[in-house]
């Protein structure tokens, strides 16, 4: 899979945060949690919502992550009840562009599964970074649609500087 090297400075988030079922696929009740309650956060940057997985080291047999589910602030000024705040450090990171569906493929395969099976199993072991392993996020914006095969959205790899 092709990436861009991308340096970020420091992104300031608002949302929720749960530990995701990934047997029961309990991710889509979380984002619509998020976006039933959008009109709550203040100070949106833009309509981006990012997707940050904490401690995550991807395999086919993961069983649960960590999951907050956000949109970037300008500040922690108004942060409405329930929700949390999270700060991305200034970071450098390796992007990939997910095209396509979320969901299953013909060969049963979830799309999103099989881009990160590329991602971790083929292009990151010959690419000669080295991944931090703390998170990563996926950022959705006005190119994705879900449910769409035209979809695209990009994930976010943060690596390690010497």
């Amino acid at each position: 899979m092709e990436f861009k090297i991308v340096k970020r400075g420091e992104i300031k988030l608002i949302g929720l945060k749960e530990k995701i079922d990934m047997g029961s696929n309990t991710l889509p009740a979380l984002w619509g949690k998020l976006l039933d309650r959008k009109h709550e956060i203040k100070n949106l940057v833009s309509e981006n919502c990012f997707g940050v997985a904490e401690n995550f080291v991807f395999n086919p047999h993961l069983s649960s992550l960590e999951e907050t589910v956000a949109f970037e602030v300008r500040d922690f000024s108004f942060i409405p009840e329930g929700m949390i705040t999270k700060v991305l450090k200034p970071q450098t990171y390796l992007v990939f562009t997910h095209k396509g569906l979320l969901f299953a493929t013909k060969d049963g395969k979830c799309s999103l599964e099989k881009t990160y099976e590329d991602i971790y199993f083929e292009t990151l072991p010959k690419s000669g970074y080295k991944v931090d392993p703390s998170f990563n996020f996926e950022c959705y914006d006005e190119r994705f649609k879900h449910e769409d095969p035209s979809s695209e959205f990009d994930i976010y790899i943060p690596i390690k500087e010497d």
